[in-house]
């Protein structure tokens, strides 16, 4: 088994990478370029294994350290962590190659692991966003288990009607009356591709974050985002724009992942996306698009579970796994370790993002 490491994307073949992540989206290589190049909190270090039949397996690992004085449980967590979680993704990011069972190439994973915990003197290893069909594999070989926040996805039927008679009754009933509270302030959607209001979008962005105590400065993301999912991904950014009174008053971004739509992020300019419910509308649009375009699935993320039920999304249930380098470590770590991840990062983007309306306003993601 030969194993190539990397800190940058960029220095491991596109070709060779793809071959295994062809079916995710949020691990190919492209969509790692656009990430390398905006996001704020991420020291990567790549690796790709390759047995005698090619490319048989990948690793995304996030060497960032924070360096805030002010929250030492982040500090310690990071410090003492590999951890094996891509930015901005709900999806672990251990892929193997299809046809691979976890299973049968787990020790060449373990190995390769070991050498870089070891290496970077870390005393834990945790993988994030596992799924229920893997976490029992994990779990064999000595990974302890908590549950993550579950990913909200949908199945999509092939007409809007058909979506819209799966609801209950008094879903669509809200509906209706959000529909209705719109038209009165004019509410309108473009449906494209990422143009010259990248600038104006990201201070939407912006304002959601300020709303729960993000500043410009400590976003975990710059505008250049924008630009390199231009450059980057121009055929998979689906950008839905909403406007009220004249004014675009939110949008959300999204990526095409073969017959599925990825929510990424929503932005919105609260003073008229609230009194219009655009939140709810945008929503609504990218269902309905994805039905018109026969895609199959849409994924939105992890919070506020109960609304997002109210238009038929279902849960996936995400795990985090971690093992310490000595076992009796590990069972002491089983109760510290939950707390420390809720403080690993800044913001928790883990979705692909999240971001959501306060619950005051009945509008959330």
């Amino acid at each position: 088994m030969i194993s190539i490491e990397a800190s940058s994307i960029r220095e491991i073949n596109e070709q060779s990478w793809d071959a295994i992540t062809h079916q995710v989206l949020s691990m190919s290589h492209r969509w790692i370029r656009s990430v390398e190049a905006s996001w704020r909190f991420y020291e990567p270090h790549y690796l790709l294994l390759e047995d005698q039949q090619g490319p048989s397996a990948v690793i995304v690992a996030n060497m960032y350290i924070s360096p805030d004085k002010w929250m030492p449980i982040r500090w310690l967590y990071q410090r003492f962590s590999l951890v094996i979680k891509p930015p901005f993704s709900s999806m672990c990011s251990i892929v193997v190659r299809p046809g691979i069972a976890l299973e049968t190439i787990l020790p060449e994973l373990e190995s390769a692991l070991e050498r870089l915990r070891q290496r970077e003197k870390r005393l834990l290893t945790i993988i994030a966003n596992v799924t229920c069909s893997d976490v029992t594999v994990w779990q064999h070989v000595g990974f302890l288990a908590d549950p993550q926040p579950a990913v909200s996805s949908i199945d999509l039927p092939d007409t809007y009607e058909t979506y819209l008679e799966s609801l209950q009754r008094k879903d669509r009933q809200e509906l209706r009356r959000i529909r209705k509270r719109a038209a009165d302030f004019d509410v309108h959607f473009e449906i494209g591709p990422l143009k010259d209001d990248s600038e104006e979008i990201y201070s939407l962005l912006c304002e959601v974050y300020a709303k729960h105590g993000t500043t410009r400065e400590d976003m975990p993301f710059t505008p250049q985002l924008f630009t390199s999912l231009e450059r980057e991904m121009p055929g998979e950014t689906l950008v839905i724009r909403g406007y009220a009174c004249g004014r675009l008053a939110g949008v959300s971004i999204n990526l095409l992942d073969h017959s599925m739509l990825l929510g990424l992020m929503v932005g919105l300019r609260y003073e008229i996306a609230r009194p219009s419910f655009l939140y709810f509308l945008l929503q609504d649009e990218a269902i309905r698009w994805s039905i018109e375009h026969k895609l199959k699935r849409f994924y939105v993320g992890r919070t506020n579970e109960r609304e997002k039920q109210k238009h038929g999304f279902k849960q996936e249930p995400r795990w985090l796994c971690y093992r310490a380098n000595l076992q009796p470590l590990t069972q002491v770590l089983s109760l510290a370790v939950p707390l420390a991840q809720r403080f690993s990062q800044p913001v928790d983007n883990s979705k692909f993002h999240e971001t959501s309306m306060d619950k005051k306003s009945n509008e959330v993601h």
